[in-house]
């Protein structure tokens, strides 16, 4: 009979063992399971970052070429008014030449 006490007692201790191992492992992969989360967590917010900043980025660029084609435009004006002022220049003095010729 002590044997077979001995024997329960120790399948005893092992049963409780096994059930303490199983939680440990349970409490470790909650944990991992918990980590992986913040992480995801931390990229997601990473990612919402570089999108913001990425559209700010576009937004920035758009102005910068819209003010590049603005200045164009009016570049091209103002050139096509100084040649307008050069002709009506050669313009004016062929004409004065002309007529003040004896």
């Amino acid at each position: 009979m002590a044997d077979q006490d001995r024997l329960r007692t120790l399948l005893e201790k092992i049963d409780q063992d096994r059930r303490e191992s199983e939680a440990r492992v349970e409490r470790g992969i909650q944990r991992i399971e918990h980590i992986i989360e913040r992480i995801a967590d931390g990229l997601e917010s990473t990612r919402k970052e570089i999108q913001a900043q990425n559209e700010r980025v576009n937004t920035r660029i758009d102005q910068v070429y819209l003010r590049f084609r603005q200045s164009t435009v009016q570049t091209r004006w103002a050139t096509l008014g100084l040649i307008a002022t050069v002709i009506i220049g050669f313009v004016g003095l062929i004409v004065s030449v002309v007529l003040t010729r004896p």
